[in-house]
């Protein structure tokens, strides 16, 4: 028997196993692949012991991707779970020991007394030797240049230390963390703020009480300095999303998971800011500040700008002149944190939404531009539709998409529709009803979903795309199937790894690389300004694009009433003007038997 492949031999000649770490797990474990000795030049040796160090490198892969499921709220409630259950016992003497001592020193007569002493000065003192918090807490400028992937080392002063507080809060929390990864790290990181604020609330505490007994008063019990009281319904900012989400999963596809990502960010970002506050205690004046605090965030930050704490990405952006994120995507945030306020008036937790009445600036108008539109202009469209992908079919060189690299571009063209409606449709969705063929949008499946309810709608299929096969290619497929059944789910989109393709196809291989151009996104843009185009209603390509009616005033309230037939949307639909792509020879002849 040879040794295993997974057995190398190091240049010294000494074997190691070796694990190439997955792609999605690589960011989490921080290395491309991972290594073992087994401290022996033996090969028969090696084998023997190669076996119980590959389940050992393995259960590494397990433990990432449990901790791939960890979102800042799971940390930040980690932490505060272990800060309450302290404050909740410093009248223990052996808890509060952790916090604060007692010294015996020489008072002014040369009186031995004993005094009431901080441990904050042996937390200080691991702070300063502790390599880790250097490392994460250098300036923007630098972090950025180095990014600030803290290496935890086992025997670094401020891991010691807080060993067994680390140890409490995965308790308490239920958490799995690996610990070499990020979220590892900001544990520890939020954790050492956590026990900083005890030991200083404790101290003032202790020293209250040393003060009270030479006075001959009573002990005072421990009460957290400048805490609000709050009623027995209190519910910490994150412990309300868990209750959101779990309320929106159990209401069925009320809220798209698409939305609930969005306002899962908006909370995160106001916890890291802000903190992770009492939602009966967050006032209108926090909503302000926080909505401040987003618009200075810069705007798709590069990566290494990404792995900053959000104060140190505002500072960046303000050094370096970067973009910040615009007012509608500060709006949408605002909305989303306002939308879970809501929530918390729905379980009795507060009587206003302090999220509500919030300003916005208008938004500037900027002018028009060539190079700001977000539609294909017309050469552009030609230049898409004139390359060998559609006029001969021709296929990705590293990927199998099937023929979704192909029907998407075109479907999205002829319908507005947003790429995800597409990408998840099964064969069923491409029906026909009063001799129409139709596309059927819909989150019946499972797996499909949308983006409100306006999004449920059948969007007639134009002329051409029946001309060039589009039928026969449906009719290929198996009835209960899906209509791209190579497309495979990817951070909850099927369309995710063909978009990647398609971005950079676009921009290299067909020369399209206007930064305003959203890749599949833009033909929904170009198809409403075909409508516009060719005279048709605003109300009827509403209907054709699952967007909300929107003007309804009293001249125009009727547009509440009726729906809009098959018939209308079909007449309508093929006004968009036909694309230059003829049906591929083998679809054609197909078609004709």
């Amino acid at each position: 028997m040879g040794i295993m492949n997974y057995i190398k031999p190091d240049r010294h000649g000494t074997y190691y196993a070796r694990l190439i770490v997955p792609k999605p797990l690589r960011q989490i474990i921080g290395k491309n692949e991972l290594k073992k000795s087994l401290r022996t030049k033996d090969w028969r040796e090696a084998n023997d012991l190669g076996p119980e160090v590959l389940i050992e490198l393995k259960n590494q892969f397990k433990a990432a991707e449990l901790d791939a499921s960890i979102t800042l709220l799971d940390i930040n409630h980690a932490v505060k779970l272990w800060k309450d259950s302290q404050l909740a016992h410093l009248d223990d003497d052996e808890i509060l020991a952790r916090y604060v001592r007692k010294e015996i020193e020489t008072d002014s007569n040369g009186n031995a007394i004993e005094v009431t002493v901080s441990n904050a000065d042996i937390h200080e003192l691991c702070l300063e030797r502790s390599q880790t918090l250097r490392e994460y807490q250098i300036s923007p400028e630098s972090a950025v240049k180095h990014p600030p992937r803290i290496k935890l080392k086992d025997d670094d002063v401020l891991i010691c230390f807080l060993d067994p507080v680390i140890k409490e809060a995965l308790n308490l929390s239920g958490l799995k963390l690996l610990k070499d990864s990020n979220h590892y790290s900001k544990l520890v990181m939020e954790l050492n703020r956590a026990f900083y604020q005890v030991t200083k609330a404790a101290y003032k505490n202790a020293i209250q009480n040393e003060s009270n007994l030479y006075s001959g008063l009573p002990k005072m019990a421990f009460v957290v300095p400048n805490a609000p009281t709050t009623t027995t319904d209190s519910k910490s900012l994150s412990a309300l999303f868990k209750d959101y989400e779990a309320a929106m999963l159990r209401r069925g596809k009320e809220t798209p998971s698409s939305a609930l990502k969005e306002y899962r960010v908006a909370i995160e970002r106001f916890i890291e800011l802000l903190g992770d506050l009492d939602i009966q205690l967050i006032t209108k004046k926090h909503v302000s500040e926080f909505k401040t605090k987003l618009e200075q965030l810069p705007a798709r930050p590069k990566s290494n700008v990404t792995k900053l704490p959000l104060t140190q990405q505002i500072a960046y952006a303000r050094q370096h002149d970067l973009p910040v994120l615009t007012a509608s995507t500060v709006k949408k945030l605002i909305r989303g944190f306002s939308a879970v306020c809501s929530y918390a008036i729905e379980s009795g937790l507060i009587e206003s939404n302090p999220a509500e009445k919030i300003k916005f600036q208008a938004v500037r108008r900027t002018l028009v531009t060539i190079a700001t539109t977000k539609n294909f202009i017309p050469s552009e469209i030609e230049t898409i539709f004139s390359n060998p992908l559609f006029t001969h079919k021709t296929a990705p060189e590293r990927a199998d998409y099937g023929d979704a690299h192909y029907w998407l571009p075109l479907i999205l063209y002829y319908t507005g529709a947003r790429v995800e409606e597409i990408a998840q449709l099964y064969v069923s969705d491409i029906r026909q009803d009063d001799n129409i063929w139709h596309i059927r949008i819909t989150d019946e499946s499972d797996d499909q979903s949308v983006k409100n309810d306006n999004s449920h709608r059948e969007v007639p299929i134009h002329q051409h795309l029946i001309d060039l096969g589009l039928l026969t290619y449906r009719d290929s497929l198996p009835n209960n199937g899906r209509l791209f059944p190579k497309l495979q789910k990817a951070k909850g989109k099927y369309h995710s790894a063909v978009g990647v393709w398609w971005g950079k196809y676009l921009r290299s291989k067909i020369g399209i690389t206007r930064p305003a151009i959203k890749p599949y996104h833009a033909f929904r843009h170009t198809f409403i300004t075909l409508c516009r185009d060719n005279n048709i209603r605003e109300d009827v390509q509403n209907a054709i694009t699952g967007h909300a009616q929107s003007d309804f005033s009293s001249q125009n309230v009727g547009r509440e009433y009726g729906s809009f037939s098959l018939t209308m949307k079909k007449k309508e639909i093929d006004k968009i003007p036909r694309l230059n792509v003829s049906c591929p020879k083998h679809i054609a002849s197909a078609s004709k038997s």
